[in-house]
């Protein structure tokens, strides 16, 4: 306990706290542009990359354009969610200094997403968030306790997204129920971003069989280990070619060394 506390405040010291403007504009990566490419082939989309690949500011592009290819009601949330709690700090750090992406010609404005966010999921992860971004989901975010306090409908032009734990939406062990605080997102899901997706999903998984009854537009596992939602057999998790985006640390390696220019020049060469 002590550690974590002495780690969170060194965050505090250590980052600009002040909140700045993100400023930030990143060009999207091929397997981006490739998912981009294949939103039409459906309801569902696996983003597939390993670590530094750019997946987490990658996914938030992708639920704009996700939510505008769609068309989606002004009802509809996009939930954000993931099987390890702490990795949903990673696109709200990405958030917090990055303004757009360009895909294919356009620019993705971040400032159309507006946040919300479960209390009680932050107040356990937020150690794991940067000074800056705690600075900035500080006054760009609404809290709630439950998915009644979410607005029933969103000004046209937003881009809501909830961020709300996986293991707290769905109970663990023997139910297959939705907890009572989340019964009202039935319904109301454009896009479903489940991280780090291949650890339970899985057709008799227990907490998946939560998620199917809460329901969705447009499905989208984001992981870097997606072997279980390419060879698996049940319908709905399972991603053909034209409906899966993946960069390998192979890829990203022969890109290292084969591209002065490369965005991974400046990492280091791991052995595949």
């Amino acid at each position: 306990a002590r550690h974590n506390w002495l780690a969170y405040h060194k965050s505090l010291l250590d980052n600009d706290v002040t909140i700045t403007k993100p400023s930030k504009i990143y060009n999207a990566r091929p397997f981006i542009i490739d998912f981009h490419n294949k939103i039409d082939n459906g309801n569902k989309g696996l983003l597939a990359g390993c670590p530094g690949s750019g997946k987490e500011a990658g996914s938030l592009a992708l639920t704009i354009c996700i939510s505008d290819k769609k068309n989606y009601a002004n009802h509809l949330i996009n939930v954000f969610t993931a099987t390890i709690p702490d990795t949903l700090c990673e696109p709200l750090n990405e958030l917090s200094t990055v303004l757009g992406m360009n895909i294919n010609g356009e620019f993705i404005d971040f400032s159309r997403i507006k946040l919300y966010i479960v209390e009680s999921w932050y107040n356990k992860n937020k150690k794991d968030l940067t000074g800056k971004t705690q600075a900035f989901v500080s006054h760009h975010a609404r809290f709630i306790e439950t998915a009644d306090d979410l607005p029933l409908f969103f000004s046209a032009g937003d881009v809501p997204i909830l961020f709300a734990g996986y293991n707290d939406i769905a109970y663990k062990g023997d139910k297959t129920e939705v907890r009572p605080k989340y019964a009202s997102l039935e319904g109301r899901i454009g896009t479903l971003l489940i991280g780090e997706g291949h650890k339970y999903l899985k057709p008799g998984n227990k907490m998946w069989k939560v998620f199917t009854k809460l329901g969705w537009e447009f499905l989208m596992p984001v992981t870097g280990t997606p072997y279980d939602l390419i060879f698996g057999s049940d319908d709905v998790l399972y991603f053909p070619p034209n409906q899966r985006s993946i960069m390998t640390r192979q890829q990203m390696m022969l890109d290292k060394i084969n591209n002065p220019n490369s965005d991974f020049k400046d990492m280091p060469e791991i052995i595949w």
